[in-house]
């Protein structure tokens, strides 16, 4: 492995501790360093792309450009992310057919380079309620790609990343993501007067390239092959939900992730506020960028080194902090300060902090519950549990359109300060 690639993952990675490196045979040791790059390449790539074409900011403010109806803005979260999640269970006998993971999460890449692509010419070539469908449609493709990589992604993770380390590698990647987020973010508030939808759209169609590159550098990743297993669905289904009802530990984390799920549903209506009080039309999407990007920037690797310490109170933090904010960004608005032109991005900043909190201390847990298969199920279970609420919450979301979002979002802050009380109280999966 070359000095280089070594010096570099010890200076940001490995801090000389015993991070459990007993947990990856030793043949694997040797290839650490380089795999860590080539993962941090991988994922960066991948998490560019998403701030880019993210759901929350980027692509509704551009179906509100297009005067898209409401259900179809409330439905952008909810089809992204439960379309990624609901389908891993079933998806796990044919991952186990393929030893190599990572081709896996390079095809999955493929798929959403290719539906992105569609988002964007959708914002170019459409308007109203055929824009909102097509990115709708889209968007449901991608998020199926997405399922592909990510039951793939943590199991890569896990087979050539020691234990202890797996959250700081998340945590750069993520940050150097945000640092070329913000750099987006800024270079949409200089352009603002020329920014119109269907800028947005060439921008969504540009950022396909990134999990076109993303799949590329997954597939020079170095891992030991899985064994291969023949499995019927049914089957696999049936040995999941035994995994629910039998592991209490497990069970206990689905419970707090899906409370977790404040940081990631909030968001859009905080922007959606944000927009019809806004002044500056479709540029005002800039600050929302930005914002996202300093929290990817800044917080991630923060989030990732403490995750790797106490992932539970990572979660517990994420949960209780992103209730909190909601529920004083509700109250600045009571007070009269709703017009603000800071109100609105600062809050979003806050939510995407405790957001990156959430995404690490979860991913971070459940990489380290299980080992093998056995991981393998854990996020297949857990990610189609919580896509399946997922999709339930964002059709009662749709429906509430009409009410107003304030009182989806006191909920969602009600669920947050439960959930870091439950997070709190799981186990330490190590010391």
């Amino acid at each position: 492995m070359p000095d280089l690639t070594e010096k570099l993952y010890s200076a940001l990675v490995d801090d000389d501790e015993d991070h459990g490196q007993g947990d990856l045979p030793e043949s694997m040791l040797r290839e650490v360093p380089g795999n860590a790059a080539r993962l941090v390449g991988g994922f960066t790539l991948q998490k560019l792309g998403d701030r880019i074409a993210d759901p929350k900011t980027v692509l509704t403010w551009m179906l509100t450009g297009l005067g898209a109806p409401g259900f179809v803005i409330a439905m952008l979260v909810p089809i992204r992310e439960s379309g990624s999640l609901l389908p891993q269970a079933a998806l796990v006998p044919l991952v186990r057919r393929f030893g190599i993971r990572s081709r896996i999460w390079a095809a999955g890449a493929l798929g959403q380079g290719l539906a992105v692509a569609a988002i964007g010419l959708a914002g170019v070539t459409l308007n109203g309620l055929g824009a909102g469908l097509a990115v709708l449609v889209a968007l449901a493709w991608f998020a199926l790609s997405r399922a592909v990589s990510s039951i793939t992604a943590k199991d890569v993770l896990g087979k050539t990343i020691p234990r202890g380390e797996r959250g700081k590698l998340t945590g750069i990647a993520a940050s150097v993501a945000g640092l070329a987020a913000v750099g987006a973010g800024l270079l949409l508030l200089a352009f603002a007067k020329e920014l119109d939808p269907a800028a947005l759209g060439l921008l969504v169609a540009g950022a396909s390239l990134l999990w076109v590159a993303a799949g590329a550098v997954f597939l020079t990743v170095d891992e030991n092959r899985s064994d291969v297993h023949e499995t019927h669905p049914a089957t696999s289904l049936r040995d999941s939900l035994k995994v629910f009802r039998e592991d209490q530990t497990f069970r206990r984390f689905v419970m707090a992730r899906t409370l977790l799920l404040v940081t990631a549903l909030s968001p859009p209506f905080v922007v959606t506020l944000s927009a019809a009080v806004s002044e500056s039309g479709i540029s005002g999407v800039g600050p929302f960028v930005v914002a996202t990007g300093v929290a990817g920037l800044v917080a991630s690797p923060i989030w990732g080194r403490f995750a790797d310490r106490s992932s539970r109170l990572v979660m517990s933090l994420a949960a209780g902090s992103g209730g909190v904010v909601i529920l004083a960004y509700l109250g600045l608005r009571l007070a009269g300060l709703d017009s603000s032109s800071w109100l609105g991005p600062v809050t979003y900043l806050v939510l995407a902090v405790a957001h990156a909190g959430a995404r690490m201390g979860r991913k971070t847990y459940v990489v380290d519950l299980g080992t093998g298969d056995q991981r393998t199920r854990y996020v297949a279970v857990s990610n189609t549990l919580i896509g399946a609420i997922l999709l339930l919450v964002g059709l009662g979301g749709a429906l509430l359109t009409g009410v107003g979002p304030q009182w989806t979002l006191v909920a969602l802050a009600l669920a947050g300060l439960i959930g870091a009380i439950v997070a709190a109280r799981l186990p330490e999966i190590h010391d």
